[in-house]
């Protein structure tokens, strides 16, 4: 199944090539060194940067729905990191994103039906399977350097659960570690 793990601050510590797929994303634009160091690897770029603007044309109506359920998410797993140092550094540079700014208003204020906690609806129109629909399934585990998120997208449909099976039987499901963990450096 398409999986990421996130540490607390939102940072992919490891995807597999099945999301990138329904993504529809290339691993390239996470080795991109131009990108901002504390932002490269950060969920909420995949969500909220201009880089992604292709994804989120392929949510079409569904894209407002996920983006909120993706912020509070984000908002629930940052929680109790806010005051640690890095987290005070990345959020500024997340704000540059003017879809996170955003949506990190709307938090507040707005209200959104149907949010699941961690759970995350996915809808898309994949160029080669047509609608995708899925549900996110979320484990977290407790370590003795932190919390660990993994996220696993789970089929609603035949048609999502036959692209998600095309998907994996194309190259085998590799592992990408991205974002350092548990070490949390501010960029110099």
């Amino acid at each position: 199944m398409p999986s990421l793990m996130l540490d607390p601050f939102g940072d992919l510590v490891a995807i597999n090539t099945a999301i990138l797929k329904m993504y529809n994303v290339d691993i390239s634009i996470f080795q991109d060194s131009s990108v901002n160091q504390a932002t490269k690897f950060n969920i909420m770029r995949m969500c909220f940067s201009d880089e992604f603007d292709l994804q989120r044309r392929m949510m079409r109506e569904a894209w407002p729905l996920f983006a909120h359920h993706s912020i509070i998410s984000f908002r629930t797993i940052s929680f109790r990191y806010r005051a640690h140092p890095y987290f005070r550094y990345l959020l500024p540079e997340l704000k540059k994103f003017k879809l996170f700014r955003s949506y990190w208003e709307i938090a507040h204020y707005g209200e959104y039906p149907q949010y699941f906690g961690d759970s995350t609806f996915f809808s898309a129109y994949d160029p080669k399977g047509g609608l995708i629909r899925s549900i996110s399934s979320t484990i977290r585990a407790m370590t003795t350097h932190g919390e660990l998120i993994l996220y696993s997208f789970v089929p609603l449909n035949l048609k999502t659960a036959n692209t998600f099976f095309e998907i994996s039987k194309e190259e085998s499901t590799k592992l990408y570690r991205l974002s350092p963990w548990p070490d949390k450096q501010i960029p110099a």
